[in-house]
């Protein structure tokens, strides 16, 4: 897998009325995004300002920026090549396997995201990388 890989896109709100405004950063279509299918999905609520990350997973991982901002940082292991993704709310990103990431995110924001396999620790499913 390379950076050309990687799926980066903006969406809009399913749906929005008086009493809401619906999110659908995917609707049955895990595999658009790599994922053959989704074993854990979390919510991260940015309570500072943050660097997350600095490593790489064996799997795809799915991002959804629900709100706030921050850039991600990716690198192709093998040609060095970097790419940042600048993340504003709706902002989908899906990072294929062996890709080292970071994210830098401001405080407040919210992060969904979903990955092909559960998660169990650092140790097992974080494969720490310095950019």
């Amino acid at each position: 897998m390379s950076l050309d890989d990687v799926v980066y896109e903006q969406i809009g709100l399913a749906h929005s009325d008086a009493r809401r405004d619906l999110h659908t950063p995917f609707n049955g279509n895990l595999e658009k995004y790599g994922l053959s299918s989704a074993q854990q999905a979390k919510l991260a609520v940015l309570k500072e300002n943050a660097i997350l990350g600095c490593h790489y997973h064996t799997y795809h991982e799915f991002f959804y920026l629900v709100s706030g901002e921050g850039i991600f940082t990716l690198q192709d292991m093998d040609t060095k090549e970097t790419r940042e993704y600048d993340m504003k709310p709706g902002t989908i990103l899906s990072i294929p396997p062996h890709i080292p990431h970071k994210a830098e995110l401001k405080a407040g924001s919210i992060l969904f995201a979903v990955t092909e396999k559960a998660y169990i620790s650092p140790e097992v499913n974080d494969h720490k990388y310095s950019f």
